[in-house]
């Protein structure tokens, strides 16, 4: 008898068997050390529901017929009112996105970067390979391999470090990006080297801020987490106001560092809009966020060794009408900001720390500045712009993988610091 077979003899009300094998290779080449590492795991899991309650146990070690028990022993250790799941379109079959990639070609890519930039640097390649199986006793049965790439560079800049970075399942987005990575870099290099202290009088007040690149990317990466379908039943909904400028998708089809073919909850994935002309249109869901709101579940319920949790894949932003130039070209006094040292939300508020700010002073890009923050209330009203040209934004958080793709977003008042 399986591991399903027997969790729902012992009384499970839904069940849930994965497998996630994965091999992780590093090409890293930091100052005067050139590495290459490499490790391999192989995890199971029994997630299942049990009178209502999650009960979920992995191991590296036991095969899944000796985690059911155990599963089932955490669930009843506490109470619940009783989770109860919405009716999904379950992934079933073979989905093969593996890609290989020659390691000399790589080692010959991160050699001449390395030339290229001056001073130290730290060059990483990382290449994984994942093979995640999921079963459950509502129909999933499908396995996905794919190959996950990403490169990134991390130089200093005076007291700064300026980094950049591409990644997605493409074996040629490297290759073809290099020389953008390299050129970003060095951009910003110059910038923050030459970068003057913001005038202490502009510390606080709202000004007009064009958000590009890492930057735009954060600011669409953190609207987003308030419209996690879980965040919003815990706070509230926290977007308010109209922008006719912005629409937003969620992805998980497109070929970014954010792809996969089915949830981990085994639901196929497919694309939504989350914002359609400046209002909010769709949250993401698990399969009991769907419920509690009536909705179906589309593909973002992610984590297999906890309960599922509602989150972002690719997130996209449509292209708007506006061009980079139009958008200094109309702002008297403001800023352009770029780069990224950290994003949040903090309160009612989304806080981008970017890298490098430019001044911008009658229609004109004057010189570089240090601006520590930029702070921009959840008013989706701010957004009176949307750029055309598309910057790609790779993360990592929670342990999922995901990215942003972005144009520049022309804020209309930000507090700066």
């Amino acid at each position: 008898m399986n591991a399903m077979d027997i969790a729902l003899e012992r009384g499970a009300d839904f069940v849930q068997i994965s497998n996630v094998r994965s091999e992780i290779t590093e090409l890293a080449l930091r100052g005067t050390s050139f590495e290459f590492n490499h490790n391999s795991t192989s995890i199971n899991c029994v997630r299942l529901l049990y009178n209502g309650v999650w009960g979920i146990a992995s191991s590296n070690r036991e095969n899944p017929e000796n985690l059911v028990d155990l599963a089932i022993k955490q669930a009843r250790s506490i109470k619940s009112e009783g989770i109860e799941l919405a009716e999904a379109k379950m992934a079933e079959g073979v989905f093969n996105f593996k890609q290989e990639v020659d390691d000399e070609e790589i080692k010959e890519i991160i050699r001449d970067l390395y030339n290229t930039i001056p001073g130290f640097s730290e060059i990483v390649f990382v290449k994984e390979v994942i093979a995640r199986r999921i079963q459950n006793s509502d129909g999933a049965d499908a396995v996905e391999t794919k190959s996950l790439l990403s490169l990134s560079i991390s130089t200093f800049a005076g007291n700064s470090v300026v980094s950049a970075e591409v990644g997605g399942i493409d074996s040629k987005l490297i290759e073809n990006n290099a020389e953008n990575i390299v050129e970003n870099t060095l951009s910003r290099i110059r910038g923050v080297s030459n970068a003057r202290i913001l005038n202490p009088l502009m510390r606080g007040i709202k000004l007009p801020v064009i958000l590009t690149k890492e930057a735009a990317c954060a600011y669409v990466h953190e609207m987003v987490h308030n419209l996690e379908a879980d965040v919003v039943i815990e706070r509230g909904e926290s977007l308010y106001g109209k922008s006719d400028e912005l629409t937003v998708y969620d992805d998980p089809s497109y070929a970014g560092f954010g792809f996969y073919a089915f949830d981990d909850e085994g639901v196929l994935s497919r694309r939504k809009t989350l914002i359609k002309d400046g209002e909010v249109d769709n949250y993401l869901h698990t399969r009991f966020t769907a419920r509690v709101f009536g909705d179906e579940p589309k593909g973002n319920g992610r984590g297999l060794y906890t309960f599922p949790k509602a989150f972002m894949s690719n997130v996209i932003v449509k292209k708007g009408s506006w061009t980079l130039e139009e958008m200094i070209s109309e702002t008297r006094e403001g800023f352009i900001v770029e780069g990224l040292v950290e994003g949040k939300t903090h309160k009612n508020y989304v806080v981008i720390f970017p890298e490098l700010a430019w001044y911008i002073r009658n229609g004109e890009v004057r010189h570089p500045a240090k601006v520590e923050s930029v702070k921009i209330p959840l008013n989706l009203s701010l957004v009176v712009g949307v750029g055309k040209e598309y910057f790609e934004r790779i993360a990592y958080e929670k342990s999922f993988a995901l990215a942003e793709v972005s144009p520049p977003i022309l804020i209309e008042k930000a507090s700066l610091n």
